[in-house]
């Protein structure tokens, strides 16, 4: 078990920005560009080529206002570490910062503190992560009680009833791999830290949790958490770990306040790994669930332990739909280090599952990595599904003009639309609902090629074609 330290200091008071002149020519003599907010909370836009720089634009940003700070080259954290903050006015309000990674490399260590995670989001403030170039990434790790990003312990006293929990991480895109100390997420809160929301919408994001922490999720010992995180994976891929007892995507071992409201939906790719049963710090502790709640933990001088008690989880959501159960049940895990045959039930491997133009494959499974404990993984692929290839292409010629008719697809959705097109003039027509367009403007000395191709939201199907058609 985690064991409790002595909070050491109450929230950082953030300093505010300096004034307009003073930056503008500040940043002119460093040799980067700044566009300064006005008075009346333009959003501003930094570019950082060195840590001194990208960590005085992460002090520095204003509250209430977005501050886009673009990443001008790849950095990395001082030897011994240090962190990087988003202002928050102790929960009151925060700083907005999109971190732009712009094709470079971040690499965050924090220090071993308990102060901060290497990325801290704390209550009021929120940070995006986005890629507008390609291949950029953030490597974060905290150490121990430090998430990777996220809230660590020790930044205030949690024995007080104004609890300071995280705040709001996005991550839009590039390769996230965040990795929290014993006690903490990966991505998430540190021990006794909970609250806040975690979206990834896109990018790749691997996430691992320190000993009796979850890849993705609340810190270790939440009850005096008053809020539960929200944890939204709208797109790209994720692959969350849980430590020891911890599960990959929910809570960490021994939470006892409600669970994280889980929702799953876009086309993501979702892997999530229940922690191992076994010893953690100094108590003996059963495996995790890949999705939902950490396992319940024991002291070894216990010579008849029992089960503590735990708030169920929100259903787990898929794609707007909940899943059978509670989030608890999405993957196994072991209820118990002393009775290995109690299993909590895994979700059964579910056939693909049709939601407007995706299809979702679910499956739980349990592993055995350690100890004999079951970890329960949550395995989620999406696959987008497309329209079939119209049937029966006809084509016809009227000087300059030609008719195309054909029938509906035979497999895949209703296509919400077809597109025609002739080649090698490159003219097209389009239609919703009719099976029949005509294309105008042709020269009738020039044989054609015509495609007809059925279009939905997940793009465009395979087409039919004709050859030779005389214009």
């Amino acid at each position: 078990m985690v064991q409790r330290q002595s909070a050491k200091r109450s929230v950082h008071s953030r300093s505010h920005r300096p004034t307009i002149a003073l930056v503008l020519s500040t940043f002119m003599a460093l040799g980067f560009s700044a566009v300064v907010a006005s008075s009346s909370g333009a959003a501003t836009k930094e570019v950082a080529t060195t840590w001194s720089q990208l960590s005085r634009d992460f002090t520095s940003a204003p509250n209430g206002v977005t501050t886009t700070i673009q990443l001008g080259s790849s950095i990395s954290s001082p030897v011994g570490g240090q962190s990087l903050s988003v202002p928050s006015n102790h929960g009151s309000g925060g700083a907005r910062i999109v971190l732009d990674l712009h094709g470079n490399h971040l690499t965050v260590t924090s220090q071993a503190n308990e102060d901060d995670a290497a990325i801290s989001v704390y209550q009021g403030a929120s940070l995006t992560i986005e890629d507008s170039s390609t291949g950029g990434t953030v490597t974060a790790t905290g150490q121990y009680l430090e998430p990777g990003i996220g809230a660590a312990y020790g930044v205030t006293n949690v024995n007080t009833s104004g609890f300071f929990s995280m705040g709001s991480i996005s991550i839009d895109g590039g390769i996230i791999i965040a990795t929290g100390g014993q006690g903490a997420s990966g991505i998430g809160g540190a021990y006794y830290i909970g609250g806040g929301s975690v979206t990834i919408n896109g990018g790749s994001v691997e996430a691992f949790g320190g000993s009796e922490a979850p890849g993705i999720g609340n810190g270790w010992y939440q009850d005096y958490a008053n809020t539960p995180m929200k944890i939204a994976i709208k797109g790209g891929s994720v692959v969350a770990t849980g430590g020891q007892g911890a599960s990959g995507i929910g809570w960490a071992t021994n939470s006892y306040s409600t669970g994280p409201a889980i929702t799953i939906g876009g086309c993501a790719s979702v892997v999530a790994n229940g922690g191992s049963g076994g010893l953690a710090f100094y108590d003996w502790t059963g495996a995790g669930a890949g999705i939902g709640g950490g396992a319940s933990q024991y002291s070894p001088l216990s010579q008849n332990p029992s089960p503590s008690a735990t708030t169920p989880a929100s259903p787990l959501i898929i794609d707007g739909a909940p899943t059978s159960g509670s989030a608890t049940t999405a993957g196994t895990g072991s209820s118990t280090w002393s009775s290995l045959q109690e299993y909590i039930t895994g979700a059964p491997g579910s056939p693909i599952t049709y939601s407007d133009n995706k299809a979702f494959v679910v499956t739980a499974t349990a592993t055995t990595p350690s100890n004999d404990e079951k970890s329960g993984q949550f395995l989620l692929t999406c696959r987008k599904v497309y329209p079939g290839a119209p049937r029966s292409v006809h084509a016809s010629a009227n000087g300059s003009s030609l008719m195309v008719k054909w029938s509906v697809p035979r497999r895949g959705p209703l296509p919400s639309g077809y597109l025609v097109t002739a080649t090698p003039s490159g003219k097209t027509c389009r239609t919703a609902s009719k099976v029949t367009c005509t294309i105008h403007g042709l020269d009738s000395s020039q044989a054609y090629r015509v495609s007809v191709t059925a279009q939905d939201g997940a793009g465009n199907g395979p087409a039919a074609t004709l050859r030779n058609i005389q214009g």
